[in-house]
């Protein structure tokens, strides 16, 4: 790998090489008896791909270690070229003055070295150069990583022939603090920058941008991770744990016992992973350990910031095991010592039809709802949502919950640092979603709560990018955009873009503060902005908040929920609220959970009965041993009133469940009205049908013969019509 001949992808067992000036991939369907290839390459995906890549010999190739597979290779025509694992251009060099004749990858992913005669270029994953230097070394024959990505070395032939360097100036932005290594020289030192009015008597102000050198003693800095306020600053031996505006002593530091080849940070916590460990160890910002994840489908030494996730109270990562085309979910709050998978929930698969390219959780969600929302990408450029459920919760047993698609031809996508939003780039197009639990909450708001703006004409988004656009930062208000060329686009996407971070505070609650919903509605008043409106009713109905989303909703002009809302509100019985709302949500299992819990179970097989899901109806009254001839007997009125196709007559039964019953159990229409009678007696006096009290025998009959009499009027209404 990493010169001329083949470099080996371990996660398809494909083989990639050059052969003149043309690629060729070439998967394990190739290798082995004549039979086997032919059934091997009948399989899709296992089809030989190649094309031309130079203009003159294939001099190297790599491919990239992280999932998405992406390939460097350089040539005699002097350029270095970035493809995708099928082939697809991503990124061409300038013409260099010598032909390149190295090329090789980070172990992390995210850099690649390229050389040439008497240099070497530092790029991004991405293709463009984010440094160069003079080796003096001649044309570059072999260049190697260091395991934490940190360092680079090569040979080349003349003397001294070896040469090392280390990566420097890599920037990392998170609330207008940049932190970054200093230079080579000072490999124990960092920068930090703040763009800020805040500053410490220590800080070096220039050009009103203050400065602070945190100096880390002997030890080598290996990598910075900056996110939520807290800076980890790794080193061979530990990890220093550093928050922000008090940069001088770390609050808290983790011994490790190898270099960290991956991390990844969350409000509450970060995950990191060692060269020689195989397990992703979790720890609280305190220096708490929380616990070791191991999995069948996790395969620590290749994990990237695509394929990993870390939130507050879960964690989702790609499932290798299955081929990368599915997701596991382990809930950090349930999970044993060991991080071990159990049978308790705590850890589950979520399956897709296509292979994941990318994961990622919201942060700053509301987490008193139950659930996290999981955004991932797929290998067929849609971008998905889906609800991450803990357990152990109200919520909990919603693992069922389905995706939803929300866009197409999608090239990255990010989740906000400041509040519940997520972005994304597709066709040279942002888009934002302001709210994304809209999805799950009111399909009505989607189209209220979504924002987009045209890239072209802002300096990215050209025809020439074919898809490396790439989000470095989305704080809500204002989105940044990276073009191939490294080149960065600060841009907002509505006029009242500013005002979104500041609602989802008085909604969620900032830092732990309690929700302040009468300033979110001052803020929407003041503003007049119907998208603020809809973000607003769709943050109080996935609380449940219902004074605040029956003002939203008027505000929105939409009367029939606020007249729905209304009629909720005067509901006396907790139960049948809470099942309502989740009705309104579309979450029909969950509803069903609630009446059936709260003792409400003739409601719960009602509910299925106006859904005319008659199966559940029946299932759940032979389950419970009630109501069976009660759910035959509107079976019977729905046949009845149904014709069969070119006969003009009533349907004949066709559900085995359903004829299998009606040997069984006697149906009568009056002892039917009588028992729904008797049920409504009970609600309205009790609202448990276990605890109730029987009613008397002249009250239960006489609302029996008024539904009835109802009955008859609604059959003559219907007849005539």
């Amino acid at each position: 790998a990493g010169s001329r001949g083949a470099a080996v992808f371990g996660g398809d067992g494909a083989v990639v090489f050059g052969r003149g000036n043309n690629l060729r991939i070439v998967s394990t369907a190739d290798v082995g008896s004549k039979e086997q290839s032919a059934a091997k390459k009948n399989v899709p995906g296992n089809e030989v791909k190649a094309w031309k890549a130079h203009d003159g010999v294939v001099l190297s190739i790599d491919w990239c270690p992280a999932l998405d597979g992406r390939i460097v290779s350089g040539g005699e025509d002097r350029r270095y070229k970035v493809w995708d694992g099928h082939g697809q251009i991503l990124f061409i060099s300038p013409a260099r003055d010598h032909a390149i004749t190295a090329v090789r990858w980070s172990p992390t992913g995210q850099h690649f070295a390229a050389g040439s005669f008497d240099s070497v270029w530092l790029c991004a994953r991405d293709g463009w150069t984010n440094g160069s230097n003079d080796t003096g070394v001649g044309s570059a024959v072999s260049l190697a990583w260091a395991r934490d990505g940190s360092s680079v070395a090569g040979c080349g032939g003349k003397p001294p022939f070896v040469f090392t360097g280390a990566v420097v100036d890599v920037e990392h932005l998170w609330d207008d603090i940049v932190v970054s290594r200093c230079g080579v020289t000072k490999l124990c030192e960092v920068t930090i920058h703040t763009f800020r009015n805040e500053r410490s008597a220590l800080d070096t102000v220039d050009d009103g941008v203050s400065t602070y050198t945190l100096k880390t003693g002997t030890e080598r800095v290996s990598r910075l991770s900056w996110r939520h306020g807290i800076l980890l600053v790794v080193s061979p031996k530990q990890i220093c744990l550093h928050k922000s505006g008090a940069w001088q002593t770390p609050v808290a530091t983790v011994d490790v016992s190898d270099c960290v080849v991956f991390i990844d940070q969350s409000r509450t916590g970060f995950a990191f992973v060692t060269a020689t460990s195989d397990v992703v160890h979790v720890y609280t910002y305190d220096g708490q350990k929380v616990c070791d994840l191991r999995s069948d489908g996790l395969f620590p030494q290749s994990l990237d910031e695509n394929v990993f996730s870390k939130s507050p109270d879960c964690v989702t990562f790609v499932d290798r095991s299955a081929g990368g085309d599915s997701m596991t979910c382990v809930d950090l709050s349930h999970s044993s010592s060991n991080g071990k998978q159990s049978g308790d929930g705590s850890g589950y698969k979520i399956p897709h039809s296509a292979k994941i390219q990318a994961v990622k959780l919201n942060q700053v969600g509301d987490a008193s709802s139950g659930f996290r929302i999981l955004a991932f990408l797929d290998s067929n450029k849609d971008l998905w949502l889906k609800r991450v459920e803990f357990a152990g919760t109200a919520a909990g047993g919603g693992h069922a919950s389905s995706c939803v698609k929300i866009k197409s031809m999608v090239d990255c996508f990010a989740w906000s640092e400041k509040c519940d939003a997520l972005v994304a780039v597709s066709r040279s197009q942002i888009v934002a979603w302001r709210c994304p639990v809209v999805f799950f909450t009111d399909n009505d708001l989607v189209g209220l709560t979504t924002t987009s703006k045209d890239l072209v004409g802002h300096g990215v988004g050209n025809a020439q990018t074919k898809g490396m656009l790439t989000i470095t930062r989305f704080d809500g208000a204002r989105v940044t955009v990276q073009n191939d060329d490294g080149a960065r686009v600060t841009t907002s996407l509505c006029a009242n873009s500013a005002f979104f971070p500041q609602l989802h505070n008085h909604a969620v609650g900032e830092k732990g503060t309690a929700k302040q919903w009468d300033k979110a509605i001052r803020l929407c008043r003041f503003a007049k902005d119907s998208t603020l409106w809809a973000t607003l009713a769709t943050h109080a109905m996935n609380v449940n908040e219902l004074e605040t989303a029956e003002i939203a909703y008027a505000a929105l002009e939409q009367i029939e929920k606020v007249r729905f809302l209304q009629t909720v509100r005067k509901l006396e019985r907790e139960p049948v609220r809470a099942a309502q709302l989740a009705l309104f949500k579309h979450q029909v299992h969950e509803a069903e959970r609630i009446l059936v819990h709260g003792g409400f179970l003739f409601r719960a097989i009602e509910m299925h009965l106006r859904l005319f899901d008659w199966d559940k109806a029946l299932q759940l009254a032979l389950e419970h041993r009630t109501h069976v001839d009660t759910v035959l007997h509107f079976r019977n009125e729905y046949l009845e009133k149904s014709t069969e196709g070119g006969t003009g007559g009533a349907r004949r039964e066709d559900k085995p469940a359903f004829i299998a019953a009606r040997r069984e159990v006697e149906v009568s229409a009056t002892q039917v009205l009588l028992k729904i009678a008797q049920e409504r007696t009970r609600e309205a006096s009790h609202g448990n049908s276990d605890a109730a009290k029987p009613t008397r025998k002249a009250d239960a009959e006489k609302s029996a013969k008024s539904l009835s009499s109802k009955t008859e009027k609604a059959r003559a209404s219907s007849r005539k019509t």
